[in-house]
C-alpha cells in the first residue's frame, strides 16, 4: 500500500530533450513574434520595441538573447532549414520558396 502512495505522489519525470528552459521558451516566443511581424511588414518596419512588447519582456531581455536585430534575423533564418526539411519529408508537394528568400524579399520592399 505504501508503494502505491509513493507511486501516485511521486513527481513526473520529463525527458531532458523535450524540456525547454524559460530562456529557451522566451527566445522562441520572440522569434515567433519576429517572424509574424517580418512577414506582415518587412524586416525594416519591424522594431525591437514592438517585439519586446509583444513578448512581454524588457528591452534588456531582448539583448540578453540577441546581440542586435540582425543577430535575431540570423537566428530566425537558422531556425527554418530544420523546420522546412521536417515538413518536406512529411509531404511530397511542389517545392516552395525558402524562408530566407521570403524574409529577404519582404525586407527589401
Amino acid at each position: 500500500m505504501v508503494e502505491k502512495l509513493v507511486e501516485k505522489t511521486g513527481p513526473e519525470v520529463q525527458l531532458e530533450s523535450a524540456a525547454q528552459t524559460k530562456g529557451e521558451r522566451t527566445r522562441e516566443r520572440i522569434l515567433d513574434f519576429a517572424y509574424e511581424s517580418i512577414v506582415q511588414k518587412g524586416f525594416a518596419a519591424t522594431s525591437i520595441e514592438e517585439l519586446v512588447e509583444a513578448a512581454g519582456i524588457t528591452k534588456s531581455g531582448f539583448f540578453y538573447h540577441f546581440r542586435d536585430k540582425n543577430d535575431m534575423a540570423r537566428q530566425l533564418f537558422d531556425r527554418f532549414p530544420a523546420e522546412t526539411s521536417r515538413s518536406s519529408t512529411r509531404s511530397n508537394s511542389a517545392p516552395t520558396t525558402s524562408a530566407t528568400t521570403r524574409c529577404k524579399a519582404s525586407s527589401s520592399s
